[in-house]
């Protein structure tokens, strides 16, 4: 990566703090190419002076970069054991424990589809199972627009194609042609800024606890180095609560010093427990 692209990421990360510095080169560069092209700028510096110049050119760089893919009940395979298995379990350890709440983290949760899919799930399975139970989730994002979309709880019919019609009656109001999430669901959930990626980020403020039951981070890791990617890992997996569970991408897997500590637990769905406190 040439100085003058170096620089753009520490403006990025000392004025609108984001870290973006472990990004995989070849996809920052194209991307920073089209950001450039859209504004004009022929030079990585001139592009730092639009940034100054623009404040919210910085807010449009990062929504380039952030990926959007996602959806409710995304990989229906992973989402039937949560439902079936992992989440049943963990309520009925919770429960045998004492406790009083389950925390969930999404991170990376883009417009919220992944943070409301854990909230619905775990709401019909808790007032079967564990009533008492008070369910506490966290979305965030680095991408201010994605965050303020899921605060909305607002999507296209399209979107929820692959959603069970019980689920759709229930936890879903009809807008024309949009669905919007209910208002009891909305309230479990709390959206919020925040910088998975950087060296020295810790949970989100957002939160009120310093550790989770359940942390999904699913394709957010792909498009950084093998380096920031495992202290990413590491510091999650030191968040999670002994029991409790990390759920990752397709693409995605724990670096090897995590693995006897967290082991999959069911082959192929990147579903893994932390059966011990960890020393990193």
């Amino acid at each position: 990566m040439s100085d003058q692209s170096s620089r753009i990421l520490e403006y990025l990360y000392v004025n609108c703090g984001v870290d973006l510095r472990g990004y995989r080169k070849e996809t920052l560069e194209r991307r920073l190419t089209v950001r450039m092209a859209a504004t004009g700028c022929v030079s990585c510096g001139q592009y730092i002076d639009y940034l100054q110049e623009h404040p919210g050119e910085c807010e449009d760089f990062i929504d380039a970069l952030t990926i959007k893919v996602s959806g409710f009940f995304r990989d229906p395979p992973v989402y039937e054991i949560l439902k079936n298995k992992t989440f049943p379990d963990l309520l009925s350890a919770r429960t045998k424990q004492g406790k009083s709440f389950v925390s969930v983290w999404s991170a990376g949760c883009a417009r919220g589809q992944e943070a409301y899919t854990a909230a619905m799930l775990l709401h019909d399975l808790a007032a079967k199972e564990a009533p008492f139970l008070t369910l506490h989730i966290v979305g965030t994002d680095v991408d201010a627009r994605s965050l303020q979309a899921a605060r909305e709880g607002r999507y296209p019919a399209g979107e929820l194609a692959g959603t069970e019609e019980g689920f759709l009656k229930r936890y879903f109001v009809k807008e024309g042609d949009y669905y919007r999430v209910v208002p009891e669901i909305r309230r479990m959930v709390t959206f919020g800024r925040h910088n998975l990626t950087g060296m020295n980020s810790g949970g989100p403020s957002e939160g009120l606890f310093a550790s989770y039951d359940i942390i999904f981070c699913r394709n957010v890791l792909i498009y950084y180095n093998r380096d920031r990617q495992s202290r990413v890992l590491k510091r999650l997996a030191g968040m999670l609560n002994t029991g409790g569970c990390l759920v990752l991408g397709k693409a995605e897997s724990l670096p090897r010093e995590l693995s006897t500590a967290m082991p999959e637990a069911y082959r192929g769905t990147k579903i893994y427990f932390k059966r011990e406190s960890l020393c990193l």
